[in-house]
């Protein structure tokens, strides 16, 4: 049993070391690395040549060709086209809505609107404010017993 373990030990001792060796571990990542062009299409005749498929033994100028619709650059241009002809098509229709049926306002229509909430309020205390003056030169001018109800006796005298 001695010469087995001895044998499994030298085994594992191998794989450790070829694991830790840089030389072969460089080797391993080139092997490994996979480039994938997911957004973006590549430009170089270089970089194309590294790309590989999902087993990563076809060159991607052999592998089959994605729709153009797969990449972002594509995807972002058909969005731009899309959205200047949907841009266009707005304009248009509100030309024609600007010029048959919108008819030029006063210039200052929405400043009258807020005043109108404004002068209710103003209007109320003017009325008042006009009603206390009667009040008041008629008290100065008029005997205070004169005045009943807001009404001097002169007037009641009339209607009998």
């Amino acid at each position: 049993m001695d010469a087995a373990r001895k044998a499994r030990l030298a085994e594992l001792r191998r794989l450790k070391e070829s694991a830790e060796d840089p030389s072969n571990a460089s080797e391993d990542k080139g092997a490994d690395t996979k480039i994938a062009f997911r957004n973006y299409n590549p430009l170089t005749a270089h970089v194309k040549a590294l790309a590989t498929d999902q087993n990563g033994t076809v060159p991607a100028a052999e592998a089959p060709q994605k729709t153009p619709a797969e990449t972002l650059e594509t995807q972002v241009k058909l969005i731009e086209k899309d959205a200047k002809e949907l841009l266009e098509k707005q304009a248009a229709t509100s030309e024609e809505v600007e010029i048959t049926s919108l008819a030029p306002r006063k210039p200052g229509f929405d400043l009258a609107r807020e005043l109108e909430r404004r002068m209710e309020k103003l209007e109320k205390r003017t009325n008042y404010a006009i009603a206390e003056n009667i009040r008041q030169r008629f008290k100065d001018t008029h005997d205070i017993s004169d005045v009943r109800d807001g009404r001097d006796d002169e007037d009641e005298d009339d209607d009998e």
